[in-house]
């Protein structure tokens, strides 16, 4: 069952988030309060045994950094997860970003990365996450350009407008990207992200930058 769940800051209009979450709703997606941007894909719960055992074969530096990695993501997504979940999850990430020494990037390791940078959200060190953009590939810096622009727009702290702004900032740099990538969905979420930006800052303009997204979304089918 899929449930869609939208956090508004207090100062927001209340016209302004219902706009967003009616198109937030047209998009379809299943949206959580906290992944309200590209996550990392999921790994079952239920492999974390088979995850362990594999740890103890003669594995590979790649195929351990890999295993180390879905631990990590499993500790990550957990339900009601804990202080000690995320340090786990994170020295598992760590691990598996330490012992693979390629010189080329596998395909795994973006992957790797968000969730690191994710996980130093977690621990509220945002400006540690976008340490992590110049070790991407541009696919990946977009995805975690939305990240934090959603981080610094959610993020509870009573001096805003420092957060707005870099939550605009991020939110720009997507755009940039994602019309470099020709990703049309990211480049609108990154429009999304600006105009509630400018609702939580009370701004006029936000209600029509919201609109010109649903039709932009409508338009792109």
């Amino acid at each position: 069952m899929s449930h869609t769940l939208i956090v508004v800051p207090r100062s927001s209009f209340c016209k302004i988030a219902l706009i967003a979450i009616v198109v937030l709703v047209f998009m379809g997606t299943s949206l959580y309060a906290q992944y309200w941007y590209p996550e990392v894909p999921r790994v079952e719960r239920q492999k974390e045994a088979e995850l362990r055992l594999k740890l103890k074969t003669n594995l590979s530096a790649e195929n351990k950094a890999k295993a180390l990695l879905d631990l990590g993501n499993i500790y990550f997504y957990k339900p009601l997860k804990k202080v000690n979940d995320l340090k786990r999850s994170k020295q598992y990430v760590e691990d598996a970003l330490a012992i693979y020494s390629g010189a080329t990037k596998p395909v795994w390791q973006n992957n790797a990365l968000l969730l690191l940078a994710d996980l130093h959200c977690a621990e509220d060190s945002l400006q540690a996450a976008a340490g992590v953009l110049n070790k991407l590939d541009e696919p990946g810096r977009l995805k975690l350009h939305l990240l934090l622009s959603f981080k610094y727009w959610l993020r509870d702290v009573d001096y805003k407008q420092a957060d707005y702004s870099a939550a605009i900032g991020h939110a720009n740099e997507a755009i940039v990207l994602s019309k470099k990538l020709r990703d049309i969905k990211s480049g609108l979420l990154a429009m999304q992200y600006i105009a509630v930006v400018h609702g939580s800052q009370q701004k006029p303009e936000a209600e029509k930058e919201l609109l010109q997204v649903l039709r932009l979304y409508q338009k792109a089918h």
